[in-house]
């Protein structure tokens, strides 16, 4: 939320991804949605890139639950909770959350988004994009 939208705002804009996702597809579901009230200068384990909401997601999805481990950001990628994992973002904070938790991360531009590296994602064999957290 970063304060820039209130409350209210946010409700109504994950209403409108509802709306938008059902009527392409009428079985579609969002199994949970996670916001993070704090501003960046708030410093939050929450924040990308800190994986804080990931974890949290994780362990409200799955069986197997994850502790919070210390991020060594200049020492080897984390291995993945799940070989299929992925983040796909437009920042590189997206991608420096995705590599905290050893998931495949696919950089996108911000005008084309997903579709643009769908297949890839997709593709158990496809790795994601390199990325060294300690070069941004």
């Amino acid at each position: 939320m970063r304060g820039l939208w209130t409350v209210e705002r946010l409700h109504s804009i994950h209403d409108e991804l509802r709306r938008q996702l059902l009527a392409e597809d009428a079985n579609a579901t969002i199994d949970v949605i996670l916001t993070c009230p704090h501003r960046n200068r708030d410093r939050c384990g929450c924040r990308k890139p800190w994986p804080g909401m990931l974890v949290r997601g994780h362990n409200l999805l799955r069986d197997d639950r994850q502790p919070n481990r210390p991020i060594d950001w200049a020492g080897e990628k984390p291995d993945s909770w799940h070989p299929l994992d992925a983040m796909v973002g437009d920042r590189k904070s997206d991608m420096g959350a995705g590599w905290a938790v050893g998931a495949r991360t696919f950089e996108v531009s911000p005008r084309l988004g997903l579709p643009q590296v769908i297949d890839r994602v997709l593709d158990s064999k496809d790795s994601g994009d390199f990325y060294d957290p300690m070069r941004w």
